[in-house]
């Protein structure tokens, strides 16, 4: 369990984003224990042990499903027809090994945290960088030329190397109060972010 926690911190701090799976319920002869752990990466790989051939699959398409959708969730395995009363939030799931035995499994999704990308140097950036910290977003800054921002960030880099670095969770605001407008917008306007927004007027705007 040691290795898998270290594991679990290892990649959370490299910002991957995986599942953790623990069993919280095991009836016999099934081989996984209470508390048992296993890592479930994004690319559907299982790393540690929450059971035989018969659960990993079942927590595998979990746990990915529990990705995609942001949320954790609680599924059961038993053998069919033993199932038992049926609780509320749990997911079930037929054990289809013949030993038997039933487990419960907690699967947690551990994500990076939204990524705030500002661009420029407006007095603006100043604020969304202290808002974006105090709402849980990781603060990166991005800077063109021999430009450098006096901003604390997680991350700061050059505006042209932006685009391999953001994800679906990032979050990007252009404020260069007209100084690179088009550059910045050409590096992260086809790139994988949530959300790119410019701060200019409507008459700026327009002619970019």
């Amino acid at each position: 369990m040691d290795d898998t926690l270290t594991r679990a911190h290892d990649l959370a701090a490299r910002g991957e984003p995986f599942a953790l799976a623990t069993v919280v319920r095991a009836e016999r002869p099934t081989s996984a224990r209470p508390g048992m752990k296993a890592i479930i990466l994004a690319d559907g790989t299982l790393e540690g042990w929450v059971g035989g051939s018969c659960a990993h699959p079942v927590v595998v398409r979990e746990a990915l499903r529990l990705l995609r959708e942001e949320t954790p969730g609680l599924i059961g395995l038993s053998p069919p027809g033993q199932i038992g009363p049926e609780r509320p939030g749990v997911i079930y799931h037929p054990m289809t090994c013949h030993s038997g035995g039933s487990l419960e499994i907690y699967i947690e999704p551990v994500l990076p945290k939204p990524q705030l990308l500002l661009v420029g140097e407006a007095p603006l950036v100043g604020a969304l960088s202290t808002l974006g910290k105090v709402t849980g977003f990781a603060v990166w800054v991005a800077h063109a030329g021999g430009r450098s921002h006096g901003l604390e960030a997680d991350l700061s880099l050059p505006l042209d190397q932006v685009k391999r670095k953001m994800t679906p969770r990032t979050y990007v605001v252009v404020a260069t109060m007209g100084a690179y407008d088009e550059e910045a917008l050409e590096q992260v306007g086809d790139a994988a972010a949530a959300y790119v927004g410019l701060v200019a007027s409507r008459k700026r705007a327009e002619a970019v």
